[in-house]
């Protein structure tokens, strides 16, 4: 039984992926930069990656890049997250996290 995927952290696309050798098969990690918040990786690598609200997203466990509306499902399934009213639903944002 695989384990239940879930959110790892923000993350943000870049323009280019990185130029290195990939070991490992099916993870984004080359073509994403990670973070504490998402404003905080734009600070970090102004000029690196896109800037637009849907290259804004969540790292997951399987090493998958995934955009907010997806990542909500995930963060909710995996008990990230509790419903309130003052959370909105079906967009996750790095502060429903921690």
């Amino acid at each position: 039984m695989k384990s239940r995927e879930y959110i790892v952290c923000p993350a943000i696309l870049r323009k280019k992926p990185k130029d290195c050798v990939r070991h490992y098969n099916d993870n984004d990690i080359y073509d994403i930069e990670i973070g504490y918040r998402h404003c905080d990786i734009l600070a970090r690598f102004k000029g690196e990656v896109q800037t637009s609200p849907d290259a804004q997203g969540f790292y997951t466990s399987r090493g998958r890049f995934v955009r907010r509306d997806e990542a909500w499902d995930i963060a909710m399934y995996a008990d990230q997250v509790a419903w309130d009213e003052s959370i909105k639903n079906g967009t996750l944002f790095s502060e429903d996290l921690y």
